[in-house]
């Protein structure tokens, strides 16, 4: 009876252990799927955070780079904003204290837009005008200038400059 008893003992012990043994190896290999997986969510989620990452540098580069563009359109001059440009030409008199009058505005040129002043003030006014006029943020080409002193009686101080230029930065 007793070897009976302990082949069923160790019969029972057996399963035990089988049992126990499989019941542990399920739960290893269920461990060993979670691991994997959450290594799987882990990549994911590191790869969309990069995604993320580029994705806000590519849309500040945009912002940086829209502002570039309004600025770079500032420094030329279309059809639609000729206006704008003879308004910034006769606000020149009111830096310089000159008197300037557009004679000419040709838009047909083929170098750009041709244009044609008449500055009238003293030689410093008449003078710092023209410098205005270089320092203006365009690409101005000037093809004549021309100072001469006024003879008449009422004002032995009187200058007129005659320029012309064409705005280079002129596009259709």
């Amino acid at each position: 009876m007793n070897i009976k008893n302990t082949k069923k003992i160790m019969t029972i012990t057996i399963l035990f252990v089988l049992v126990v043994a499989g019941v542990y190896l399920f739960a290893l290999h269920r461990v060993k799927t979670e691991i994997n997986n959450t290594i799987i969510l882990l990549e994911e989620t590191e790869n969309e955070r990069e995604k993320n990452a580029i994705f806000d540098s590519t849309k500040n580069k945009i912002s940086e780079v829209k502002k570039y563009i309004e600025r770079l359109d500032t420094l030329f001059i279309n059809h639609s904003s000729v206006v704008d440009f003879i308004q910034q030409l006769e606000e020149l008199g009111n830096y310089s204290g000159a008197d300037i009058v557009i004679e000419s505005l040709d838009e047909k040129n083929a170098k750009g837009l041709a244009f044609s002043l008449e500055v009238t003030g003293t030689f410093s006014e008449v003078k710092h005008t023209i410098a205005l006029l270089e320092n203006m943020p365009y690409n101005i080409l000037f093809t004549q200038t021309q100072i001469t002193h006024s003879l008449c009686t009422e004002s032995k101080n009187k200058w007129k400059g005659n320029i012309s230029a064409i705005l280079l930065s002129f596009t259709e």
